[in-house]
């Protein structure tokens, strides 16, 4: 008989584990007393610091959704995320999203994305082409669009691409075509309005060229020194306002004053903001509520511009909108 036998072992413990059930615990005891989440206790709790409390914690019930819209995702949060993750994940270290989700409290799936939205990884779906459609049909242009999809610096011609549908064969202008183009803008910017010159620019860079010459003189004529002289000139706020009452559209006023529709476009959002806080008071936001219940579809929001006179008529739509996608109104067809 064999003098040895084997002794029955309890399987071995995972500290890691063991910490993460004690996060845990904290965490949802917290949660069931709907306080929300002190990770400082959490952290004294179990003797650990608020970042290894992040990374450990599992518990996903009653986080929020992060639908990406640029209607309706406010880039404050989402650059609150990206200071979290540059302050605890600095390049060239890669980014612990179970940290950054619960540190959020937002699905994880919802962080990723927003953190590809932010350094200009969009996924095109077609809700998001169809909002693109509607903001250049409404006259903003591709940069003010890209600006509106993500902070991060997005190329104009990428927001023209999924707009149209297609890929257009663009090569950067070479030196050489910039020097060019560069020449041609100073010799009859003055002479000539952009209308003008840009027909003449046409005609004047032929053949494969063409193309990348009108998109590098578009950019350039924008900042030019006559134009700009121009616009100095300008009433900005009675072309505002007449633009605003739709007494006539951005691109006939730009054709009017002979000035880039791009350069009356940064110059409106320039005065917009100036007259116009981005930020939605709770009385402002009252206001739009008994507006929205005491008027019937189609909504003038030009009128209730007037009626509050702190917000232009395109802030009260996009609030009107994020109302809607916060379930706070029910959505009417306008």
């Amino acid at each position: 008989m064999n003098k040895y036998h084997l002794c029955q072992r309890s399987p071995p413990t995972d500290p890691k584990r063991a910490l993460a059930d004690a996060v845990d615990t904290v965490v949802q005891r917290q949660l069931a007393c709907g306080s929300g989440i002190d990770w400082e206790q959490v952290g004294q709790a179990v003797g650990l610091d608020v970042r290894k409390c992040l990374e450990l914690c599992r518990v996903d019930e009653g986080k929020g959704r992060w639908v990406y819209h640029p209607d309706t995702v406010s880039w404050i949060p989402a650059k609150r995320m990206d200071a979290f993750i540059a302050d605890n994940y600095p390049l060239p270290a890669k980014p612990n999203f179970r940290a950054v989700s619960n540190y959020m409290w937002i699905d994880m799936d919802d962080c990723i994305r927003m953190f590809d939205v932010l350094r200009g990884k969009i996924v095109w779906t077609d809700e998001l082409k169809a909002w693109a459609v509607e903001m250049r049909e409404s006259g903003m242009t591709y940069p003010m669009i890209a600006r509106k999809l993500t902070p991060h610096p997005l190329s104009s011609m990428m927001i023209w691409q999924h707009i149209h549908g297609h890929k257009n064969r663009y090569a950067p202008a070479s030196p050489e075509l910039r020097e060019r183009v560069d020449d041609f803008l100073d010799s009859n910017a003055e002479g000539c309005t952009y209308h003008e010159l840009f027909k003449l620019a046409k005609v004047r860079f032929g053949g494969p060229e063409k193309h990348s010459a009108v998109v590098y003189l578009t950019g350039k004529a924008k900042y030019h020194r006559a134009y700009a002289a121009r616009l100095e000139k300008v009433d900005v706020a009675a072309a505002y306002e007449q633009v605003a009452s739709k007494k006539v559209t951005r691109k006939a006023m730009a054709a009017q004053l002979g000035v880039p529709p791009m350069s009356l476009n940064e110059l409106f959002a320039s005065h917009e903001s100036k007259m116009y806080s981005g930020t939605w008071t709770d009385v402002e936001t009252a206001k739009l509520m008994e507006f929205l219940d005491k008027t019937s579809p189609p909504h003038s929001w030009i009128r209730f511009s007037k009626l509050i006179g702190t917000k232009s008529a395109r802030q009260c739509q996009s609030k009107y909108r994020r109302l809607v996608t916060a379930g706070r109104i029910s959505q009417v067809k306008e």
